[in-house]
């Protein structure tokens, strides 16, 4: 239905499909005959998954804080009486949707960053 994608190749860096350990379902392919401590690197890989799954609850319950603040604060400005209201409204979510896009991105951060100091 849809041509394959395939990206170019630059400056002689080699094709998507051909980086070792992939395989054709871009799934990761990992020989673990090739560590010297089978368990342990198990067990990395297990903490590392269980790491990101932190981080995807954690932005997935901002998404939707966001969105239902986005919403709330649509139905203020559908009834807003006046221009002056609907612009104190707007302002407000401005800035409030800042500070805590501001604050999730630095607990995401820090989750990260806790991520590699294990």
């Amino acid at each position: 239905m849809f041509p394959q994608f395939q990206f170019p190749n630059f400056a002689g860096f080699p094709n998507v499909t051909a980086f070792p350990g992939m395989n054709m379902g871009m799934q990761p392919n990992f020989d673990m005959s090739k560590f010297a401590n089978p368990a342990a690197a198990m067990t990395a890989w297990s903490d590392m998954g269980r790491n990101w799954q932190v981080v995807a609850n954690e932005m997935t319950e901002y998404s939707k804080r966001a969105f239902q603040d986005g919403s709330a604060t649509m139905e203020k400005l559908m009834a807003a009486k006046s221009m002056e209201q609907a612009l104190e409204i707007q302002t407000s979510y401005a800035k409030r949707s800042y500070e805590e896009y501001v604050q999730e991105m630095t607990k995401i951060s820090t989750l990260a960053m806790s991520m590699g100091n294990r």
